[in-house]
């Protein structure tokens, strides 16, 4: 063994093992409909904020950002941990709540990196199947005696918003913490969320995001919300200084320009349902969905449309290698010139 492979043979087993996050054969501009992000264009706060004195650090935990959250949610600040984007919060989760070896249990299909971070943390994955109709199976999930569980509502790729029903039993039922992704909530309905329950349950974590409805992505901004006692111990594990003083002004201002927010959401609401209807008629089986993207079964070789759209400058997602979803494509929503363009192309892919 030379000096590098010595080297190399000191990284962890589980770290030799994972796979890169999904990379886009991105060519020119394409229309990205393959990303669940916000196509209403630039959220207009941007144009609106100063920069702000960058040659110090920001507060160690966004403390301006936290206050703001607190204004928005009608809880204590002391309810919050602001993350660098969503992915940074299951860091914090994965290391706040779990010792290698215990069960990170994650229904599937879902978020592809919810197994990164288990497999990172060196945790046991366990992935209990959906429903048929992509719902929990309560009782697979509580088989799984998992330390920490992550469900999302409304679930990426499947677009389904679960039971709360089904969310209540398994926190109930469960002594390991519960995390409830709520990165599409927007589009099914606030009423819908369970964040205003946090202090109901003692193994409760909300994560959200403004990388979907508020436009944010390149910013990375992503928050928890729990009891003052599991945020206490969240903030353990937190860097200091994890996000910027402009990531953090833009969230702040996002929240008071709710305005542009619920356009954007009812917009992609009608687009929905008419992205849908022209699927169908182009001969795809299209999954009901609460969120800003639909999952479908075309008619022909999932392949074919991928890269006959791609090729045509329009980047969707297809999953062959997940279990379940071999055979399947998923379609983000925008605004009604990109749900023409994709109809329009999708009849020449087919022709």
């Amino acid at each position: 063994m030379n000096r590098a492979e010595r080297v190399l043979a000191w990284t962890r087993p589980s770290v030799r093992g994972l796979k890169p996050y999904y990379k886009a054969p991105v060519e020119g501009r394409p229309l990205r409909l393959d990303q669940n992000t916000n196509l209403h264009g630039r959220n207009p706060v941007l144009d609106t904020l100063p920069i702000p004195d960058v040659d110090q650090y920001p507060s160690r935990d966004a403390d301006d950002l936290l206050d703001a959250l607190a204004d928005w949610h009608g809880l204590p600040a002391d309810r919050f941990v602001v993350g660098n984007g969503s992915d940074e919060c299951l860091d914090l989760l994965t290391k706040a709540f779990t010792v290698p070896g215990q069960t990170m249990a994650c229904p599937w299909p879902g978020y592809s990196l919810y197994p990164f971070y288990a497999h990172l943390q060196d945790l046991r994955l366990a992935t209990p199947r959906l429903k048929a109709d992509w719902h929990l199976d309560v009782d697979e999930v509580l088989a799984a005696k998992a330390a920490l569980t992550v469900v999302a509502t409304p679930n990426n790729p499947t677009g389904t918003r679960q039971r709360s029903e089904d969310l209540e039993r398994l926190l109930a039922a469960t002594d390991g913490i519960v995390v409830v992704d709520e990165a599409y909530i927007e589009y099914a309905g606030l009423k819908h969320s369970f964040l205003p329950r946090i202090d109901d349950f003692d193994n409760l974590v909300v994560m959200r995001t403004f990388s979907k409805a508020y436009g944010l992505a390149g910013l990375r901004i992503g928050y928890l919300a729990a009891n003052a006692e599991l945020v206490e111990r969240l903030r353990l594990v937190k860097p200091p200084f994890n996000v910027n003083l402009v990531s953090e002004q833009a969230a702040i201002a996002a929240l008071d320009a709710q305005e542009w927010v619920d356009a954007h959401v009812a917009e992609v609401q009608a687009e929905r349902e008419r992205t849908a209807a022209g699927l169908k008629a182009c001969g795809f089986r299209v999954h009901p969905s609460d969120a800003n993207f639909v999952l479908t079964e075309p008619p022909v070789d999932p392949a074919q449309v991928v890269d006959g759209l791609r090729r045509r400058g329009i980047l969707v997602r297809h999953f062959p290698t997940t279990e379940g979803l071999e055979h399947t494509v998923r379609f983000g929503i925008g605004r009604p010139e990109h749900t023409d363009a994709l109809l329009a192309t999708l009849n020449e892919v087919l022709a």
